[in-house]
């Protein structure tokens, strides 16, 4: 049993990686390389899973190697997530790896796709080319099982809109099937907010808010107050966007606030990531505030709670500029559509910092905010870019 499935069994998580991880030094030192090696990749995911920090080490190492198999790529998908954020990551022979996992069935196949193909997702960066990701994804995700299944499900129409097809065919068959019952309810939450956010990001305002009114529903039916939380903190910041009324953003924010920043969310971990980024803000530990903003973001993007998402973005802004990362700070801010931040990041940049990829993004707040960086940064766009960058704006600004 996984950390997804014990959550929802209500088993307690802390115990049972005690037993796990005393059941992997016995089976070690019996000399069952193969069996400690399995139970210590499981303990490495759950954490993953929780949010905590992934640490491998030695050991682990040793048992990959005494194992043989696939063990050894197992060890290099789990290598590569615990060094995502401090180190980066190389996503070839990741997914080389991956295709050898998936090859032979391993156990911990789909788990270990879903793990990369979310970061990627989260990532959102230009030069990824995640293709041989998406062909793992579609290739295991039929023979998956509830959260697990429709997690996959929602990445591949999120990677299907970033290659160009629309957000209402990528999610379609995943709507039907939400829509028509073939989805737990529990499940179709996430089907909900990510439809959603995928819409708003297309600027599809009006399908957005609809598809978060459904999350709401669907939300509070099944227990999930968290969620139910983001979803109208959503519908509360579209509404502004879209001039939909005020009453209708204020009355969704009132409900926001009704139920409360502690219910129960889909995709959860055992820390709340946005008031330790903001302690470490305060604090200025600039590691550990940019290690808990990607964790905010990771979380709230997958979850698709598009407010809190373009919070998480602001915050890593903060922490990119804060630590002089100008480019890394301009790109965050433009994508939390904060455009003063973004412009005033910008100033301090002695070379053209080209957001035009962010214009075709297409959501209003994203677009302003990149075209105002543009605008303060027209002395220094090279020649041979303007038509180009030209172009990219008009294209933004029509309809």
């Amino acid at each position: 049993m996984d950390v997804l499935h014990e959550r929802c069994a209500g088993v307690d998580i802390s115990k049972t990686r005690q037993l796990r991880t005393r059941q992997r030094d016995l089976l070690a030192s019996a000399g069952q390389a193969d069996a400690a090696f399995t139970v210590a990749a499981k303990l490495m995911l759950d954490r993953y899973d929780s949010g905590d920090r992934m640490f491998v080490d030695e050991h682990l190492k040793r048992l990959a190697g005494d194992t043989g198999g696939t063990a050894s790529d197992i060890y290099v998908v789990l290598k590569a997530l615990a060094d995502w954020f401090e180190y980066g990551y190389d996503l070839p022979p990741v997914t080389t790896a991956l295709e050898t996992v998936v090859q032979v069935c391993d156990p911990l196949a789909a788990r270990l796709v879903l793990a990369i193909i979310e970061q990627i997702v989260v990532d959102e960066h230009p030069d990824d080319h995640p293709a041989r990701l998406s062909d793992l994804a579609s290739e295991i995700a039929p023979s998956q099982t509830g959260l697990l299944r429709i997690r996959l499900e929602c990445c591949l129409a999120d990677l299907a809109v970033r290659a160009g097809q629309s957000p209402e065919e990528s999610y379609a068959d995943l709507d039907r099937r939400a829509l028509g019952g073939r989805i737990p309810e529990r499940c179709a939450v996430l089907v909900h907010m990510r439809r959603g956010r995928a819409l708003a990001l297309a600027d599809l305002g009006s399908e957005a808010l609809e598809a978060y009114r459904r999350a709401v529903l669907a939300a509070t039916r099944d227990g999930l107050g968290g969620d139910a939380r983001h979803a109208l903190r959503s519908i509360s910041y579209l509404a502004d966007q879209y001039n939909v009324g005020f009453s209708e953003s204020s009355q969704a924010m009132l409900s926001a606030r009704t139920v409360g920043a502690k219910g129960a969310r889909l995709i959860d971990l055992s820390f709340n990531p946005a008031v330790s980024a903001l302690e470490a803000l305060v604090d200025d530990r600039l590691p550990d505030a940019s290690r808990a903003a990607h964790q905010w973001l990771w979380q709230d993007r997958i979850s698709g709670a598009l407010t809190d998402e373009n919070l998480a973005h602001q915050r890593y802004g903060e922490v990119f500029n804060r630590a002089g990362e100008t480019k890394h700070a301009v790109r965050h801010f433009v994508l939390a559509g904060r455009r003063k931040d973004a412009r005033s990041a910008a100033e301090s940049a002695p070379e053209f910092l080209n957001v035009c990829d962010l214009l075709e993004v297409r959501a209003r707040w994203v677009c302003s905010a990149a075209a105002t960086v543009i605008g303060q940064q027209a002395d220094l766009i090279p020649d041979d870019a303007v038509a180009g960058i030209a172009a990219s704006l008009t294209d933004g600004a029509s309809p």
